[in-house]
């Protein structure tokens, strides 16, 4: 009999930590291969750390006007998508394309820092940029 039950037992556990498996595996986020993804990883408590990130996104746009950026926020109560990506830091921004993962910002940085990395990882021009505002 307790053959029987340490079999069972032991069955269970296999098949659900396959199952756990199975979806740590699945990029969760729906990204296109062809196309660059930003996704930015926020927490209530970094709001005033990510203002700089948003600002660059904004600059990004008008700095290249002719270019598609999509953007989605990742909140830190969806923990399927943090537990994928690993996050720890808020915030956190990522550069995909399917389940590639191009560039990772973590932390407190300036925007123009954050512009300089997005423009390298998106293969953007390399022309002189001109940013708004000195004290940004």
């Amino acid at each position: 009999m307790r053959q029987h039950l340490s079999y069972l037992l032991l069955t269970t556990l296999l098949f659900t930590s396959g199952c756990w498996s199975s979806e740590a595996t699945t990029n969760p986020l729906v990204t296109d291969n062809t196309e660059y993804m930003t996704v930015l990883f926020s927490n209530e408590e970094s709001i005033l750390e990510e203002a700089s990130f948003y600002d660059a996104l904004l600059e990004m746009q008008r700095l290249f006007p002719d270019k598609h950026f999509p953007f989605q926020i990742v909140y830190a109560s969806e923990r399927k998508v943090i537990r994928y990506f690993n996050v720890n830091t808020y915030p956190t921004l990522m550069v995909l394309s399917g389940d590639d993962v191009h560039l990772v910002i973590e932390g407190k940085h300036s925007k123009e820092d954050i512009i300089d990395m997005l423009t390298h990882a998106l293969n953007m021009e390399d022309k002189e940029l001109s940013y708004h505002g000195a004290d940004d």
